[in-house]
């Protein structure tokens, strides 16, 4: 027995003391129960993002550029500055300062533009994209629930966003009180609750169960939030979708009266409303009690204007006022003080932060699996476009509209148009010039609008897509067969890993699905990575990379000679570039030239010679620029004898290179230290988002123009100046409680009523003619002359009257 225990003991490890330091307070929420671990994770989630739950106003408190030292006093204190006298007789100020400070001043100015940029990416996903950031721990929400804000096309995503906003933002306060504004006001409870997983489940199927009703009684809606109290709200959430019911004037008059000495957060929202009306009142109201507004637009999904998006771009906006300054400073002269930039010989190589160099530049590269081949914009929208999909307006509009018809009549003797549609329709002006009667479908109307807003989200997605990685530098790479023409002059001496860091990103995402590629690197002289185009192996990929490193900048910018060689060279093993397997398909060929300025031949000459070389041939000539690198006062001593640029300007350049990618049949794209500045492709895409714009504003004035057609067969016509009617529909009027108005009398219920009063000559024929009645006449009209009644009340006999 000993021996079987003493065996078990040696199987078990030996005890240890244990001592707990510093163990976590019980907060009540520790998980006894297995129903317990929601309401605990749901603690843990809302203290992870209390941080985050901040208005721009309170972050920028600590992360603003004066918070930060970031402004020109603090760059100009680098710097040394010297008085002397001037030549006429006045002071003149000189600053000395190291090019070093200006970098490093730059570099952190372009780390807080990117985070504000990543900022508003944040303020523009999910509920805060339509409804804004809501603070506080005790909110108030209150809903414009009026027949304009929750039609049958509006009011499923009303209630998506809601529960959207319920499930992201307000499930992590502390306390909720939710309302909606009609014509009558009504909540979910008599007072604010704390959240829980019961409370969002009625919260959930509050939003469910909302309809229209009636109008938008704001300032009831107003009395009963406000009346709550600081105690049991500290935030108060307003979604408005119309106009409200009160006048403007009465409105804030009651609000800034209201929260005088009291502390509340007021969140105005506009949703999906393009009345000019209702964004003035949300704005008007957000200043007045000192909160902050949200305007959400349907029309392209986007923000149209927020608060706290707009302090951002404020700070954007001083930060590029900063590097402006920093520009001048380069530049000599900065106001009336003579600036001098002492430079050293590592600052040509610094990098600026729009594409800095990754940690493993050296390394090999990552090369990307190949993935769908590409297309440019121009091929893309052939698919994907408003007209591919069917969503231009005058097609949608086209089997509802009418000409006006005008013609000869011989009866009348005269010329006459139609007015029947005229009168029963809503004029439009067509494409043409043209204007037409169209019959506005509603349905049909709203149905188009989601679809214009589902196209606008796809192109802002490719947008995005061709702004991220190697297609911010060089576009999309479309052709099977590519050759890379790489500017390596002395004029950019400051760029030269620049242009290396573009080459890997491009070697490693948009090289490998392609048939073969070289490149080419050229400053007075030409050089080639091979003497023929080679297959992207990942073998010679690596080897093109190992090349590239390699490259140094020398001499001037011979551009018409690097064209030369892949346009008249034996870059195929012949003259004529191979066809592909398919005898009806050539492989196309495309040439990208990455440079800096001009060439140094005139523009004219290099883009005859590029448009005579492309013609009938599947080539294109695509440029891509990169400017920054010349700056005003550069002498041939600053680079190395070499000729200065041709074109002096920035416009002048753009202007030049963008002829010689027109000539080429290709695509131009323009960069700098700020990312893309011009692009063939993303422009396209913009002008076809602005097509749409334009479409869905054009539908909503269509359906504007037949609410005011309703309207004027409403009543509240006779109004005073300044007040509204509610927003109803024609249908909401026909629902209105209160008893009908009686119906309009006819000459024959008139004369009856006249014989029952005895105010008529009972001899008149007339009289006696209005007053017959059939047969199957009943008592409650009264009898004719020479009628008795019947022994039956209910029913009397009569006697057709004859002359």
């Amino acid at each position: 027995m000993e021996a079987v225990s003493t065996s078990l003991r040696d199987d078990y490890l030996p005890w240890e003391d244990v001592s707990l330091s510093a163990p976590h307070r019980d907060d009540g929420l520790l998980v006894t129960h297995v129903n317990q671990t929601q309401d605990l994770v749901m603690l843990q989630r809302s203290q992870g993002q209390a941080a985050e739950w901040k208005s721009s106003s309170d972050w920028l408190l600590t992360h603003s550029l004066h918070s930060s030292g970031l402004s020109l006093s603090t760059l100009l204190s680098h710097g040394t500055t010297k008085i002397s006298a001037g030549e006429n007789g006045g002071l003149s100020r000189q600053l000395e300062i190291t090019a070093a400070a200006l970098i490093h001043f730059d570099f952190q100015l372009y780390q807080f533009i990117e985070l504000y940029h990543g900022r508003i990416r944040w303020l523009n996903k999910g509920s805060m994209k339509v409804f804004g950031l809501v603070k506080g721990s005790r909110v108030g929400v209150i809903v414009d629930t009026s027949d304009v804000n929750c039609t049958k096309d509006r009011l499923p995503d009303l209630q998506r966003n809601l529960l959207s906003l319920i499930e992201e933002q307000l499930s992590c306060k502390r306390q909720l009180y939710l309302m909606s504004c009609g014509t009558e006001t009504s909540s979910l409870w008599d007072g604010p609750r704390d959240v829980n997983t019961f409370r969002l489940q009625e919260a959930r199927g509050w939003v469910d169960e909302l309809g229209a009703r009636g109008g938008c009684n704001l300032l009831q809606a107003l009395k009963r939030g406000l009346g709550l109290g600081c105690t049991q709200l500290d935030s108060l959430v307003i979604v408005l979708g119309s106009s409200p019911d009160q006048t403007s004037d009465a409105l804030f008059d009651y609000v800034e009266q209201s929260i005088l000495g009291r502390v509340v957060l007021i969140h105005v929202v506009s949703y999906c409303s393009i009345s000019p009306l209702t964004i003035a009142t949300v704005k008007r109201l957000a200043e007045v009690t000192r909160g902050r507004h949200h305007i959400f637009s349907a029309s392209l999904g986007v923000v149209d204007s927020s608060t706290d998006v707009e302090l951002l771009w404020t700070e954007i906006k001083a930060a590029r006022e900063l590097l402006g300054h920093t520009e001048a400073l380069r530049q000599g002269r900065l106001g009336d003080m003579t600036v001098t930039v002492i430079s050293t010989e590592l600052d040509s190589f610094s990098l600026s932060p729009s594409l800095p160099r990754p940690p493993n530049h050296n390394a090999p590269l990552s090369i990307k699996p190949p993935g769908v081949p590409p297309s440019s914009s121009a091929d893309w929208l052939r698919n994907h476009g408003l007209k591919a999909k069917r969503l231009g307006l005058y097609q949608v509009l086209s089997p509802n509209a009418y000409s006006p018809l005008e013609g000869f009549v011989p009866i009348l003797n005269k010329t006459v148009s139609s007015t029947v549609h005229e009168k029963a329709m809503v004029q439009f002006e067509w494409h043409d010039g043209t204007v037409k009667n169209v019959h506005v479908d509603l349905p049909l109307i709203y149905h188009y609008q989601k679809q214009l807003m589902s196209a606008v989200a796809v192109l802002e997605r490719r947008v995005q897509w061709l702004s991220s990685g190697s297609r911010q530098i060089w576009g999309t790479v479309c052709e099977q067969r590519v050759v890379i023409v790489v500017d390596m002059s002395m004029m950019i001496p400051g760029f030269s890993l620049h242009v290396q860091h573009s080459l890997r990103v491009l070697l490693e995402e948009q090289l490998a699905n392609k048939h073969s590629f070289n490149i080419i690197a050229f400053g007075s002289a030409v050089r080639t990575w091979r003497e023929r185009l080679a297959p992207p192996t990942p073998e010679n990929l690596q080897e093109a990379w190992q090349w590239v490193q390699g490259l140094q900048c020398s001499g001037s910018r011979n551009t018409m000679a690097a064209l030369r060689l892949p346009l008249e060279g034996d870059f195929h093993g012949g003259g004529t570039p191979p066809l592909s397997s398919s005898p009806l398909l050539p492989l196309t060929q495309g040439l990208y030239l990455f440079t800096s300025g001009v060439p140094d031949q005139e523009i004219a000459t290099v883009s005859s010679y590029v448009s005579e070389c492309c013609s009938g041939r599947p080539l294109r000539l695509h440029v891509c620029l990169l400017t920054g690198e010349e700056t005003e006062g550069q002498t041939e001593g600053q680079t190395e004898g070499c000729p200065p640029p041709r074109h002096a300007t920035r416009e002048e350049t753009v202007g030049a290179l963008r002829e010689l990618a027109q000539a080429g049949n290709g695509r131009f794209h323009w960069i700098s230290e700020t990312g893309i500045l011009e692009s063939d492709d993303i422009t396209v895409l913009i002008g076809e988002m602005e097509r749409a714009a334009s479409y869905w504003q054009k539908s909503a004035m269509l359906v504007d123009s037949l609410t005011q057609k309703s309207d004027c067969r409403c009543p509240g016509e006779d109004l005073s100046h300044g007040d509204k009617a509610p927003a109803q529909s024609p249908l909401a009027w026909r629902r209105r409680d209160g008893p009908l108005p009686p119906p309009r009398p006819t000459a024959l219920t008139l004369a009856r009523l006249q014989i029952k009063e005895g105010r008529t000559n009972k001899h008149s024929s007339s009289q006696k003619a209005l007053t017959w009645r059939p047969s199957s006449a009943t008592s409650a009209i009264p009898p004719g002359d020479g009628e008795a009644p019947a022994a039956d009340s209910r029913r009397v006999k009569t006697v057709p009257y004859s002359d």
